[in-house]
């Protein structure tokens, strides 16, 4: 059975967090809006109920919004076969780039680019396109 990939999510200047549900029914974005308005309505009723709760901005119920989807709604978890992310400020050409700071996943993206004849020259950040 065909399955749809939902991203439910928020961001701000600092930070974002995202989780991916999946649906055997497709919800057009104006459908998928009004669940997710009913699960942030249940998330907060429930979140007031707790002792220390603090309720701001969707930020502090977006966890509580997700699980009122999987547990009300129908939405399942993706489960994952693999995740690949990088720290993504790094040059991928300069294997001094933000040195100290660089994760593994950096090293080994570096080290290949080199292997297979990219250089430092590759890397367009300082150029200008006047």
């Amino acid at each position: 059975m065909k399955k749809y990939v939902y991203n439910i999510g928020y961001n701000t200047y600092e930070e974002s967090e995202y989780t991916q549900l999946l649906h055997e029914q497709k919800y057009t974005v104006d459908e998928l809006r009004l669940i997710i308005h009913e699960a942030c309505v249940k998330a907060i009723k429930k979140r007031k109920k707790e002792d220390f709760c603090y309720v701001s901005s969707y930020q502090t119920i977006h966890d509580k919004v997700t699980n009122i989807l999987v547990e009300d709604y129908g939405f399942e978890r993706v489960a994952y076969q693999a995740i690949w992310s990088i720290f993504g400020w790094p040059s991928m050409f300069d294997k001094n780039s933000w040195e100290g700071q660089r994760d593994e996943e950096n090293e080994l993206l570096t080290k290949y680019l080199l292997e297979n004849g990219f250089t430092i020259e590759d890397d367009d950040s300082g150029k200008s396109y006047d």
